[in-house]
């Protein structure tokens, strides 16, 4: 098996062992800022059935990230299975979560599809759609919070990585338009880019460096057919995507329900909005503590301080903590047969 198509179980656990420390110490963190008997009131008052509803929610996530894959693999491997893409799906929102700025997410979606029969090429144009798809939909909520949200007071900070993130994502989109488009010229335009960078000038010699030019023409040709014969698939991507999230906003909604607190349904929408904008490229794996920071800092806007620990808590758990738990199992499953191939 090629380097490329190898992942390593060493480095996954790596990963969720910072995952769980960063998730620990900002959940330790709002906890130490919240007034202890007001925090275990809210947990006390919890009503049950929000919470079941969160849950199914939840898998509710899981399941459309999964048609998303499957939409888009059919058009290119037609005896693909849906447990196929749950388990793809699954492995993405594990590796994602313990990997910086979740770039392990769409390796390990690439991965589960190539070793249930999927060719690499396909399977990896599979995962750059998905990809764009949610870049689109997260743009879609930049520019809609910039002309239509009220948006909440965020600190200097906040605010400067939520317009830089939006900035990655239109240069991200840009770049691939031009592969695609135009792949000679986006290959004539990195080599001009790296040349003129010290530091990158020796990229130029690498053959990996020719081996993905190589591979941006093959995708040329799969998005072809996308184009040609697949734009319905296109186009639902799309959909899947903002439902998707959508659905992941109206978990944080869910769990206030189910806390008892009386909030502003629009407002709460609004700041989950920025909360995925800002910690989408986090550099920690996950998000971890990151978003746990900044969900107690932006959703203290609207709700208690002294529930905001309790909520931040229940929010990760159902927007990622379980998915985590699940995708770990499945994708360590991989990881563990792939290290007792390797030693054989």
């Amino acid at each position: 098996m090629s380097d490329r198509k190898r992942m390593s179980t060493r480095r996954a656990i790596r990963g969720l062992k910072w995952f769980i420390a960063l998730s620990i110490v900002g959940l330790l963190f709002n906890f130490f800022l919240t007034p202890f008997t007001e925090g275990i009131r809210y947990l006390a008052q919890l009503n049950p059935l929000f919470l079941i509803i969160a849950l199914a929610l939840n898998v509710c996530d899981w399941i459309l990230g999964s048609m998303r894959i499957l939409v888009l693999s059919a058009r290119l491997f037609p005896q693909i299975e849906f447990k196929t893409c749950l388990k793809s799906n699954m492995g993405n929102l594990f590796l994602g979560a313990v990997t910086p700025a979740q770039t392990g997410g769409g390796a390990a979606q690439i991965y589960v599809l190539y070793k249930n029969g999927m060719p690499f090429a396909e399977a990896t144009m599979v995962s750059i759609v998905c990809f764009l798809g949610s870049i689109f939909f997260l743009i879609s909520c930049a520019l809609y919070l910039l002309f239509f949200g009220h948006v909440p007071a965020m600190n200097p900070s906040l605010l400067l990585l939520s317009r830089a993130t939006l900035l990655v994502f239109s240069a991200i989109i840009l770049l691939f338009i031009v592969a695609v488009v135009k792949p000679q010229t986006f290959e004539n335009v990195t080599k001009r880019f790296l040349s003129r960078v010290p530091i990158l000038k020796k990229l130029l010699e690498s053959s990996k460096l020719q081996v993905f030019f190589d591979s941006v023409q093959e995708y040329q040709d799969i998005m072809r057919i996308y184009v040609s014969k697949g734009r319905l698939a296109l186009l639902a991507t799309f959909i899947l995507s903002s439902v998707t999230y959508l659905n992941k906003f109206f978990i944080a909604y869910i769990v206030l329900k189910g806390m008892g607190l009386d909030v502003p349904f629009i407002q709460t929408i609004f700041i989950q909005m920025i909360l995925f904008l800002i910690f989408y490229f986090s550099p920690t794996p996950g998000a971890s503590g990151v978003a746990e920071l900044s969900s107690a800092q932006l959703m203290g806007t609207i709700i208690p301080k002294s529930s905001q620990a309790v909520f931040t808590t229940l929010w990760r758990t159902f927007t990622l903590y379980i998915g985590v738990a699940v995708g770990g199992v499945i994708m360590l499953k991989y990881l563990l047969a792939q290290d007792s191939l390797l030693e054989k």
